[in-house]
């Protein structure tokens, strides 16, 4: 066995800030997936061992990596002959360093075995510069797990453990069980669906209970549409996809960009003024596009030219697709959202007071902890119009460019949800009441109450937003928004 030198940075204090950056499970685990495939892995593995420990390992079965420092220091990026998708993000890094407890990295590339333990406290402490990787021959990598009676294994395992705990800092909690949730891993399966199509296996392992990813399954079509073989500038692409049938929930609308792992982003940008909330479709790209640092765009400098020749191919479909009706199950819930507002309109306009100078919030799915608001400007109370014992909420098709209308009558106001928009829709199947209620509040009061700024001020506490709830979409074309909406 030899040892060979490792830097690693940021250390001390900078650790700390990288630690409470803001994070989400499936972009992390996204991150090391995506290192898996540059490593050319076909079989992925993330494994929560134990239930009452912060153990999280991911293996995969790739060609290793040769320069465990380019692993774990800013900046470095192991190159294996290919762009890959990882190219440019930092990965391993953010990911060790939000979970922060002990990580250790074991890599079989070419026929030796490097093993690279780091202890973030330890780091964070000492400010340690440089650290060691042990290296193992392959029959001494052999004898080192058979000792700790492990199977040897081809390719590279990253063991985490003790994640969230530290004896010298106010660590962030990370609650792995978070990433075992089925709206995480259906979003995995949808974004890593190119792979899967390729004979790729994803799994992970929660205590025991294996769950293999499986693609994404497409809504049933009534018609399709498919273009092979698509070329700009030397780059080339494909076309998949169709208009969705009546009565069918499109829960992931739009135009697909996929690298040949993974989606890459959502656009609408090739339907142009028609609506698409009745197309799916998969964009296939070569290597040759150039993407965003962070993997989720298209930054290419022929992108415009990619978005016009999709629509060009595709504009018969879109404007088929822009005039298919969308049919939901809308029984019961637009009463029962109708008693919800009333309830709180009523209890928001007894509890507003007319002195309040300024409002703080603790923001939901935020890095920022708390926010104020200055340079208060008293505005009509948003309630002091709102006739709460006479709103009703509906749910009506208003094409796909608005989200609602609020309709002023001389005995009720009506608030029409546009069930064509495909938030809204996906509000609706999940029968999430919190959601719509919030969007019919925002708008209702954005009605009836503007300040002469342009500006509205709401104090609420009974209504929470669902992790992913979008405010800048939901308040689009209704009020100028200048960080002065805000929820308590």
């Amino acid at each position: 066995m030899k040892s060979e030198e490792v830097i690693t940075i940021p250390k001390g204090e900078a650790l700390r800030a990288e630690n409470h950056r803001f994070f989400v499970w499936a972009k992390a685990i996204s991150e090391l997936i995506d290192n898996s495939f540059d490593a050319f892995a076909n079989t992925i593995i993330i494994k929560r061992p134990n239930k009452n420990q912060m153990i999280l390992e991911i293996i995969d079965d790739g060609i290793g990596c040769g320069k465990l420092e380019d692993m774990v220091r800013m900046g470095a990026r192991q190159l294996h002959g290919s762009k890959g998708i990882g190219r440019y993000g930092v990965g391993l890094k953010d990911v060790a360093i939000a979970l922060w407890g002990e990580m250790q990295i074991r890599s079989f590339y070419h026929n030796e075995m490097r093993i690279l333990t780091i202890i973030w406290d330890d780091i964070f402490d000492h400010n340690f510069p440089k650290l060691k990787a042990d290296v193992y021959s392959k029959k001494e990598a052999m004898e080192y797990f058979e000792s700790k009676g492990e199977i040897f294994r081809q390719g590279t395992k990253i063991i985490f453990s003790s994640i969230g705990k530290s004896k010298l800092i106010d660590v962030a909690p990370r609650q792995i069980a978070t990433l075992f949730r089925e709206e995480i891993l259906n979003e995995l399966r949808f974004r890593y669906t190119p792979a899967l199509n390729n004979g790729k296996t994803i799994e992970f392992i929660n205590v025991n209970q294996p769950i293999k990813l499986t693609p994404w399954t497409e809504p049933k079509f009534i018609e399709r549409f498919r273009f092979d073989d698509q070329e700009i500038e030397g780059k080339s692409f494909s076309i998949n996809g169709g208009i969705v049938a009546e009565g069918e929930i499109n829960e992931k609308p739009g135009f697909h960009i996929c690298h040949p792992q993974r989606v890459i982003e959502t656009s609408t940008d090739p339907c142009g003024e028609f609506g698409v909330s009745r197309i799916f479709a998969w964009i296939f790209l070569s290597n040759d596009w150039v993407l965003e640092r962070n993997k989720e765009k298209v930054i290419d400098k022929d992108r415009e030219s990619l978005m016009n020749k999709i629509f060009s191919l595709c504009e018969l479909y879109i404007r088929k697709g822009s005039f298919q009706p969308i049919t939901l199950n809308l029984d019961g819930l637009a009463n029962e959202l109708s008693k919800e507002l009333t309830d709180v309109l009523k209890k928001a306009k007894e509890q507003r007071k007319e002195g309040d100078k300024e409002i703080t919030i603790q923001p939901q799915n935020s890095e920022r902890k708390r926010i104020r608001i200055v340079n208060f400007q008293k505005g009509e109370n948003p309630f002091k119009k709102a006739r709460v014992d006479q709103i009703k909420i509906e749910f009506g098709m208003l094409g796909d460019k608005k989200i609602c209308e609020i309709h002023h009558g001389d005995k009720i106001d009506r608030i029409e949800l546009n069930k064509m928009n495909p938030k809204i829709a996906q509000y609706i199947k999940d029968e999430n009441k919190d959601a719509l209620c919030m969007m019919a509040i925002c708008f209702y009061s954005a009605k009836t109450a503007m300040t002469k700024r342009g500006q509205l001020w709401m104090h609420f506490k009974n209504i929470k937003l669902d992790e992913g709830m979008d405010w800048d979409y939901m308040q689009q074309g209704v009020l100028t928004y200048t960080n002065t909406v805000q929820l308590k």
